[in-house]
């Protein structure tokens, strides 16, 4: 029985249960599959210590491919390798005086003021980072992930659609900085659990 780290993913391995009779094989199972999602539940704790996203987010993010009695006999915590668009790290639209302008409503801007770039916090200790030159800019579902909502752009050049969609860090990425601390936890709890539910049956 093992908790390893392979390629980007978290899996918790129940081989050993296999050898053992079915009733044991049931618990192992029960075991393995407690100890991903507990397993996920610590890894979006420590995400969430370094990176400025919401909790719900990154859980949803991590996906969970449970063991089977007598068929998979892995658990796997995955993580989503798409990039996260940065207007989701707590961006801000910011602004600046301008007498004729009309506003943006869209945006957020009132009349009277114009756009004078975004400000993002990726990280949750130090600063904001300003980006004098960000644009916000609806995006359509299906089309970008995070669709019906606004992502943070760039100029690329003078022409209507010259521009770059600017992302930050992917869940994957995240994860991978935290998986190797959460593996070895995770292998303590399955063999407290193993051995508690065994005793329940003497």
């Amino acid at each position: 029985m093992s908790a390893v780290s392979q390629a980007d993913d978290l899996t918790v391995d129940l081989s050993f249960f296999h050898e053992l009779p079915a009733q044991l094989q049931a618990i192992g199972t029960a075991v393995v599959n407690a100890a991903a999602v507990q397993g996920r539940t610590e890894a979006v704790k420590l995400m969430r210590e370094s990176v400025n996203l919401p909790e719900t987010y990154i859980r949803d993010k991590l996906r969970i491919v449970k063991a089977t009695r007598g068929g998979n006999p892995e658990a796997v915590i995955r993580a989503e390798r798409r990039p996260v668009l940065l207007s989701r790290f707590a961006s801000r639209q910011l602004v600046r005086a301008a007498k004729r302008a009309k506003g943006d409503p869209l945006r957020g801007i009132a009349k009277g003021r114009k756009q004078a770039g975004i400000s993002v916090k990726v990280k949750r200790s130090g600063g904001r980072a300003k980006m004098p030159g960000a644009f916000f800019i609806p995006i359509r579902a299906n089309k970008v992930e995070g669709g019906n909502g606004m992502a943070l752009a760039v100029r690329t050049g003078t022409g209507r659609d010259d521009y770059e969609i600017k992302y930050g860090p992917s869940v994957d990425q995240m994860f991978q900085s935290v998986r190797d601390q959460v593996g070895p936890e995770l292998l303590d709890q399955m063999l407290d659990a193993f051995l508690a539910r065994l005793e329940k049956l003497a």
